[in-house]
């Protein structure tokens, strides 16, 4: 089985490319998926693992004009609605199979060139005892999901008969801890000890909590997280 991953070269992609031996679509590999000679080999590969992306939260940087309904999105929470549509109309109108996973939180062990998430961060502060600043006072909650769990629920896609997937995928409730008991397992898992600022918080985030609620996933894929937040925050260090 071939695999692609574009955006191979990422913080999650470097992580999925080794765990399928895949080969890299990104510009650090010398191609641009917004080429279109570039872009024309994925017509070579078995699988497409897409993760090429372009982060930008202004509202400047996405259409707003999309007629729908609105409930407090943001400009990037309505092109990821966007892009859904158009994996789903494509999938339809060419006849090739589809899953598209909403994911939520998951971190990686460091990479050259990358910057991580959050969860990275932290450990990253820790082992260099630089002080973090937390939103809330470390009480907003969310799932962890460890890179090599996320690439194995790809590859349980793959080996399922499912044609078309839209899955939430996360730690959930399981691996769900408050940013303060986060800084606490990273502490413990690293024997390592935080510098909190408590003087200087950050403004809580939106949503406060997030939980991923992972019955469908469960129930079409038979897949869930194997890698216990203990296991995977080791890998950070």
């Amino acid at each position: 089985m071939k695999v692609l991953v574009t955006g191979g070269s990422g913080y999650l992609g470097t992580h999925v490319r080794r765990y399928f031996a895949a080969d890299d679509l990104s510009r650090r590999s010398g191609r641009n998926i917004l080429n279109l000679e570039d872009s024309a080999i994925v017509g070579e590969y078995d699988v497409v693992i897409h993760l090429a992306a372009l982060l930008d939260k202004s509202p400047e940087a996405a259409e707003e004009s999309c007629p729908t309904l609105y409930a407090g999105q943001s400009a990037l929470e309505w092109s990821k609605l966007v892009a859904e549509r158009y994996v789903e109309y494509y999938a339809h109108q060419n006849r090739f199979r589809a899953c598209i996973l909403r994911m939520s939180t998951v971190y990686a062990p460091p990479s050259e060139g990358n910057v991580p998430n959050f969860v990275g961060a932290f450990a990253d502060a820790i082992n260099h005892g630089d002080r973090i600043n937390l939103p809330g006072s470390g009480s907003p909650r969310r799932d962890l999901l460890h890179v090599d769990d996320f690439s194995s629920a790809c590859k349980a896609f793959v080996d399922s008969v499912i044609r078309h997937g839209l899955y939430n995928i996360g730690g959930g409730p399981t691996n769900a801890l408050s940013l303060r008991e986060l800084i606490g397992k990273l502490e413990e898992v690293s024997g390592l000890q935080a510098v909190i600022d408590e003087s200087d918080p950050l403004p809580d985030p939106v949503p406060v909590n997030y939980v991923t609620d992972l019955g469908r996933i469960l129930q079409e894929l038979d897949w869930k997280p194997e890698i216990s937040v203990d296991e995977g925050l080791k890998s950070l260090f």
